[in-house]
């Protein structure tokens, strides 16, 4: 008697994923490719135009290229290299935690308006033009040193 053990492999490769409407993270139509939403091996673009929440659970991506709005009310947001975060760019946290792995690189605005919220900086923070970070009751815990 033989037993015949077929293994198939498949690889999935990170993709980028560029925001298609606004929407939820995890709305399978706010990002293409569709029907997925980035998660840690991938890259994501948020548009100009568009608007991005995170209302409960986990985001994340392996880096973040912020160039329209990213609202965070709760649940965990996780890049795990660098956020870059352009003139045009608003990261607006009033609940939630996020983590940047890697190097925040700033142009725009980040702003965070809840006592219990907080953005962990686990690399540099360096900051472009004219910029602002506005924290109203939240915090900023950074682990590497500032470039300004």
């Amino acid at each position: 008697m033989s037993i015949l053990f077929i293994v198939c492999m498949t690889s999935v490769k990170a993709q980028t994923h560029t925001t298609l409407l606004s929407g939820n993270w995890t709305g399978i139509t706010t990002w293409t490719p569709v029907l997925s939403d980035p998660d840690g091996s991938d890259s994501a673009v948020i548009g100009s135009i568009y608007t991005v929440s995170i209302t409960s659970g986990t985001a994340a991506c392996n880096g973040l290229n912020l160039n329209g709005t990213l609202n965070m009310s709760g649940g965990t947001f996780t890049t795990n290299s660098t956020l870059d975060l352009n003139t045009s760019g608003d990261f607006n946290i009033s609940g939630g935690i996020a983590t940047v792995k890697g190097n925040l690189d700033y142009d725009g605005t980040l702003n965070i308006t809840n006592t219990s919220s907080y953005v962990e900086i686990q690399g540099d923070i360096k900051q472009g033009g004219a910029t602002k970070i506005i924290t109203n009751d939240g915090s900023i815990r950074i682990y590497s040193e500032l470039d300004f």
